[in-house]
């Protein structure tokens, strides 16, 4: 949502919605969200329950940005 405001008052005098969504990730984000499970949509993966809500958003225009290097990744291991 772009918004524009007044310098006068400060109000939103004008509020547009752009037919585009970009949802972006960084490589250790993508590589969470893929093992990770949804708790609003099980038995899905947090990735794929993401995928299904912006499948069916409504807007048209999507970009799935993933950001960083994923030759170079490693994994966080806890231990």
């Amino acid at each position: 949502v772009a918004r524009k405001i007044s310098r006068a008052t400060g109000q939103v005098v004008e509020e547009r919605l752009f037919d585009l969504i970009i949802e972006r990730k960084d490589v250790g984000d993508l590589a969470s969200c893929l093992i990770n499970k949804s708790k609003d949509f099980k038995p899905l993966s947090f990735f794929e329950a993401q995928m299904h809500k912006l499948v069916h958003c409504g807007i048209d225009r999507k970009i799935f940005l993933v950001e960083g290097d994923e030759d170079n990744f490693q994994w966080r291991t806890e231990g």
